[in-house]
């Protein structure tokens, strides 16, 4: 969790240099996402509460909201909302079909706004990741039969 930290200060540092500012925005609220759920691998337990999850979902609504620039907008508090569900799945396979979800919203936002090849490459690493992850599993799931 803590190189998920460091990513997502990347991940602001760059939106914020590439004036993207909705995604800045969902880096920054990312980034005090994971100082909650960090706290949950530490077995800490503080950010276990299920309110946490509706409260980062009403942040990254209303950071939508306040960095508003056009109907893309949304596209990174929806990437955003949506790898936080991710994060309360206990199904590791749900987890990794809802990350190829939020990468898409990341991609859609950053073809119509950002234009970032880091973006491209990031999207492109997540979403091979988990496909090739449940393809393995499906190919294994059909050599136990």
């Amino acid at each position: 969790m803590a190189a998920k930290l460091v990513q997502d200060a990347c991940w602001l540092t760059h939106y914020l240099l590439i004036a993207a500012y909705p995604a800045a925005a969902t880096s920054g609220l990312c980034i005090c996402r994971g100082v909650v759920f960090y706290s949950n691998d530490r077995k800490e337990r503080r950010g276990n509460s299920v309110w946490w999850l509706f409260v980062f979902l009403a942040l990254y609504a209303t950071s939508a909201v306040l960095t508003w620039k056009n109907a893309f907008s949304i596209f990174p508090a929806a990437g955003s909302s949506l790898s936080t569900v991710a994060f309360w799945m206990k199904d590791p396979r749900q987890t990794k079909v809802i990350s190829i979800f939020a990468s898409l919203c990341t991609l859609t936002y950053n073809i119509a706004q950002a234009h970032s090849i880091a973006v491209y490459v990031g999207v492109a690493f997540t979403v091979t990741s988990a496909l090739s992850s449940l393809l393995c599993e499906c190919f294994k799931k059909d050599e136990t039969r």
